[in-house]
């Protein structure tokens, strides 16, 4: 502490012990004041960049009332407007967090106003967004949290929907009628359910943002599993409450909203993924057929052979090359699917075609083949995905995607242009 409160420290030297105090006191909510005023006074000390590695460090570990203080004054000292939303977004995301760890007052308040904090901090981070610079993981991460609130909200809005049920000898004649034994409840029980379900949805997309994370440090990775089983816990609590029955509606609600209160109120600490990548890896791709012309966007092609598929793909990495993981395989998938209207005679076709197979890259190209049966005439949208494998098995999801657009037709029948020529040059018969 002495050293930090020294005026004559250098500036990296504050940013490495204040990172090493945070982590000292990381999951911790309330720490000593005179620790906190060090830190805020020794990040105001040196250089703006300086002081916003400090923030980055106290977002990290938890501590989102020092990070919103450090990175306020931080807001009229960038030269882009980018770098504004950036730090605009930072700041409304610190604020929502420290609110919600603070002693609670009104937790549905709370919640509210947290929840506005993070719908306006991801607007601040799209509109950061750059070709150069998509920020795809944060603006996710931020949306999903979010989303995490307002499902937190709606647990406890059905929970208070209690208060609304209907006397008992009223709520057993109506289940009664209904035939239905949940209904003794009132709305609360259908509430709940549809609570569970956002829960349960939610912690899918946490786990299509883990799988879409190839780059991640195992620490962000670890972030999002647990992010996903608190969701996963939150829907069985909600499932185990709707099964309990009517005696104990006023017991299993009132622990419905402590799980939900001890959920919200723990420190969060972002990922490191959040803020840097140390791994890069791209995969590029080159697709076959291709339209003759720019200006064509459909490709023609008879139904009497098959459509072949060429892929051709590049793996990329950044300077740091594979920090993490590496790519062993890659899983190629083509999916052809019918956009127009299917012949009245084609009922036992399918539709839609999906083939798929895994190559190994050599010297970071691979290539593979498909052969797609088009038999039904009209316009195929063909989707060609590649995603990865590392050397786990365990398969990641890419953003390397193209699509193609196929016109299939009959050889055999004359275009329908080409019969109304030959209707006009044929002379009328007396």
């Amino acid at each position: 502490m002495a050293l930090l409160e020294a005026p004559d420290v250098d500036g990296d030297t504050a940013v490495q012990l204040c990172t090493l105090l945070l982590q000292l006191r990381v999951g911790g909510a309330d720490w000593p004041e005179q620790e906190r005023r060090a830190v805020l006074a020794a990040a105001g000390r040196v250089s703006h960049w300086q002081a916003y590695k400090v923030a980055r460090q106290a977002m990290r570990f938890g501590h989102h009332g020092v990070a919103a203080a450090l990175l306020r004054p931080t807001l009229c000292q960038v030269s882009t407007e980018q770098m504004h939303f950036w730090l605009s977004a930072l700041v409304e995301l610190s604020e929502a967090e420290a609110a919600l760890v603070a002693p609670p007052h009104d937790d549905l308040g709370t919640l509210s106003a947290a929840a506005q904090r993070y719908a306006r901090g991801l607007s601040a981070l799209r509109a950061t967004t750059s070709p150069t610079q998509l920020l795809e993981f944060p603006a996710e991460f931020c949306r999903l949290r979010w989303r995490c609130l307002q499902a937190h909200i709606h647990l406890w809005t059905a929970c208070r929907t209690l208060q609304t049920s209907p006397p008992p000898c009223v709520a057993i004649a109506g289940a009664a009628g209904a035939r239905d034994d949940t209904q003794r409840s009132g709305r609360v029980i259908t509430q709940l359910q549809k609570s569970g379900a956002e829960f349960s949805a939610l912690a899918e997309e946490y786990g299509r943002l883990y799988r879409s994370s190839f780059d991640a440090d195992p620490d962000s990775l670890a972030c999002l599993e647990r992010l996903q089983r608190c969701c996963l816990l939150v829907a069985q609590a909600v499932d185990w409450a709707v099964r309990r029955g009517n005696p104990e509606t006023f017991r299993w609600t009132a622990a419905l909203l402590a799980v939900s209160r001890l959920m919200t109120g723990a420190p969060l600490g972002f990922p490191r993924r959040f803020f840097q990548t140390l791994q890069k890896t791209v995969i590029s791709l080159s697709v076959q057929p291709q339209p003759r012309a720019a200006t064509e966007l459909v490709i023609p092609h008879p139904i009497a052979s098959q459509l072949v598929v060429k892929i051709d793909g590049v793996v990329a990495h950044g300077p740091r090359g594979a920090v993490f993981r590496s790519i062993a395989r890659v899983q190629l998938t083509v999916t052809a699917a019918l956009q127009s209207k299917a012949p009245s005679d084609s009922k036992a076709q399918d539709t839609t075609i999906s083939m798929s197979r895994t190559v190994e890259p050599h010297n970071d190209y691979f290539h593979g083949q498909f052969l797609l049966d088009l038999r039904l005439q009209g316009i195929h949208l063909v989707t060609v995905d590649a995603n990865i494998l590392d050397a786990d098995g365990i398969q990641w999801l890419t953003s390397s995607s193209q699509q193609l657009t196929i016109k299939a037709f009959d050889e055999s029948q004359p275009s329908r242009s080409g019969f109304q020529q030959g209707s006009a040059a044929r002379p009328p018969q007396h």
